[in-house]
């Protein structure tokens, strides 16, 4: 029983009282909510997690591969993040494919006159080839096995950025609606077949494939079948122009002030694809709006077939 000292609320009536309680507990039960993982983790889950399936979670070695092109400032940005994040959690392997260089318009009036002038955003992260399509084939089919001897201990982990939509192309015989993303300044494409097709002789451990491109949300199924775990900003043909989505992702991987991952839902110092993708769904705006019914919704998805993303790790 929970008993009440109304001398602590001098000055108040008891309906005061009473509605200021339930104020508390409805704020309390909404942030609860809001914050909530997809998943709780129960004590032994924590239990099997940690004695039974870091073993086979541990990778010999972990080889990034970014993706973007026709880049503006605020993909340049995601990758900044992804590069950083990628080098703390000694990725063995970092390739970055994207534009020649990217710049931004700045706008200053002279005489009230607006003048437009280019202006290079600096990158910090090294550009291994052009974004263009034949770099990216060659790349996967010939030089990733070359220069990496990636194995079937391995983690291979994909992230595109960038602009993307929905089209149609024929495959033997038949009319299919595929996911693409665009490449390079001249619009070059780069189908979610092709994707699948570069990558289906690859042995590795476990490939994980992550974009936020607008309408990303239509390929996770097709990767998904390619083997992939595979997440995406948005769902289906959803917009990601304004998510947050691709930023909380890498910074659930950052560490608090405790010297702790800001992601870690059982503190147990790794860091799983669900906890990832839980802590960006749950810090990012755009992907709340949903809660609330209101504004424009972005519904991330994690798709997975084989492999349970509790058990695979990026850190």
């Amino acid at each position: 029983m929970i008993s009440l000292d109304i001398k602590k609320f001098p000055g108040w009536t008891p309906k005061q009282i009473v509605l200021y309680f339930f104020a508390i507990t409805t704020m309390g039960l909404a942030c609860h909510h809001i914050n909530k993982p997809n998943r709780d983790f129960s004590y032994l889950e924590k239990i099997v997690i940690s004695q039974h399936k870091y073993e086979e979670a541990r990778y010999d070695k972990k080889i990034a591969v970014m993706i973007t092109g026709m880049e503006e400032e605020r993909h340049v940005k995601n990758f900044i993040l992804a590069y950083e994040t990628l080098k703390k959690l000694k990725f063995d392997y970092i390739y970055i494919f994207g534009d020649e260089k990217v710049t931004k318009t700045e706008i200053s009036y002279s005489r009230d006159i607006p003048v437009r002038k280019e202006v290079e955003i600096h990158r910090n992260y090294p550009i291994y080839a052009i974004s263009e399509k034949k770099n990216i084939k060659n790349f996967f089919l010939n030089k990733l096995r070359k220069e990496t001897s990636i194995s079937e201990n391995d983690l291979l982990f994909i992230y595109t950025s960038g602009h993307g939509g929905v089209t149609y192309k024929h495959y033997g015989g038949r009319k299919y609606k595929v996911w693409t993303t665009s490449i390079a300044g001249n619009f070059d494409l780069l189908f979610d077949k092709d994707i699948i097709d570069y990558t289906k002789d690859i042995p590795a451990k476990d490939k994980v494939i992550f974009s936020d491109v607008c309408r990303s949300g239509s390929f996770v199924e097709r990767m998904v079948n390619a083997g992939f775990l595979a997440i995406s900003a948005g769902k289906g043909e959803e917009p990601t122009i304004e998510s947050s989505f691709p930023q909380k992702f890498f910074t659930s991987l950052e560490k608090n002030i405790f010297g702790y991952y800001k992601g870690d839902w059982n503190n147990d110092g790794r860091m799983s694809l669900e906890e990832i993708f839980g802590y960006a769904v749950t810090n990012d705006f755009n992907s709340n709006y949903a809660y609330f019914g209101i504004g424009p919704k972005q519904n991330p998805q994690l798709r997975y077939k084989e492999r349970d993303p509790r058990y695979v790790f990026l850190n």
